[in-house]
């Protein structure tokens, strides 16, 4: 396959036991390779790393999923024109024990996209990291409820279009609302142990930037949003000025919400309040 694919720009490779050398050879025979997924299950992704990094200059996306967070990490300052950096692993305690040293002080002059979506390195050495690459980006996703690190993102990421951190309170998610005037679209996890539906929406539509226009709520265990909340939310978002309808996206809540509070979404929908409604179940 060496021999005649030479133009692909994106690649997904899922590990079994072993890297084969014809894997290799494919790697390297790439004229511009741009996006890379390493996905592994047994077998870890040191035997291709030097084959990856002869494509140094042109790889700009890079995803890595492991089963464990043992796998080795600082292989990834090599990749110096890095604009997309995602990291998961499959349990939401893992830390990512290679991000620290060389990659914990590195700096991505290109970085925009940077996605912790199960795992997260300790939030001192992720503090460390934002401080040199945080003002460059535009999205930033990081599964860890710390609020020390969510009172450090105003200050290190001011120009954030997108985020989704774990809020415990509604002072920090003002803090971030008021220092992060480019936020367009945050992602918040509320329940029983974080931020209250109530307050989180309160804080969006008083503090919010202008530009911002889209609210994803995700919630892991069974919603509380009253009625009068939600129609007090979308009631004094159509009061802002200047006047922007909102998209507003429910992920994993449960069917309680839909039954409550679904007219009162489409109600707004109508009305013109809402520009786009998704609730998944």
């Amino acid at each position: 396959m060496s021999k005649f694919c030479h133009n692909i720009q994106s690649l997904t490779i899922k590990f079994g036991e072993k890297v084969s050398n014809g894997l290799n050879d494919l790697i390297i025979s790439q004229k511009n390779l741009k996006n890379v997924s390493l996905k592994q299950s047994h077998h870890d992704w040191t035997d291709i790393i030097p084959s990856l990094i002869k494509h140094s200059n042109t790889i700009t996306k890079l995803l890595l999923k492991g089963k464990n967070d043992h796998k080795p990490l600082t292989f990834i300052t090599n990749f110096i024109n890095l604009k997309e950096l995602i990291i998961t692993f499959d349990y939401l305690n893992a830390t990512l024990k290679d991000f620290k040293d060389e990659l914990r002080y590195f700096h991505f002059q290109k970085l925009q996209n940077l996605k912790f979506s199960f795992g997260c390195p300790r939030s001192d050495i992720l503090i460390d990291f934002i401080k040199i690459n945080g003002k460059n980006l535009n999205y930033l996703y990081i599964n860890r409820d710390d609020n020390l690190l969510n009172i450090s993102i105003p200050k290190l990421c001011p120009n954030l279009k997108f985020l989704y951190t774990i809020f415990i309170d509604k002072k920090s998610l003002i803090d971030i609302l008021n220092g992060c005037q480019l936020l367009e679209c945050i992602q918040v996890m509320c329940g029983r142990l974080h931020i209250k539906e109530k307050d989180m929406l309160e804080a969006i539509v008083k503090y919010s930037p202008k530009c911002f226009h889209e609210l994803r709520l995700y919630n892991y265990a069974k919603s509380n949003i009253l009625s009068k909340d939600l129609d007090s939310f979308f009631i004094n978002w159509s009061n802002r000025i200047p006047q922007k309808s909102i998209t507003f996206i429910c992920l994993n809540v449960f069917d309680d919400l839909e039954k409550r509070n679904m007219k009162i979404i489409e109600k707004y929908r109508k009305l013109g309040v809402i520009k786009n409604a998704k609730t998944y179940l």
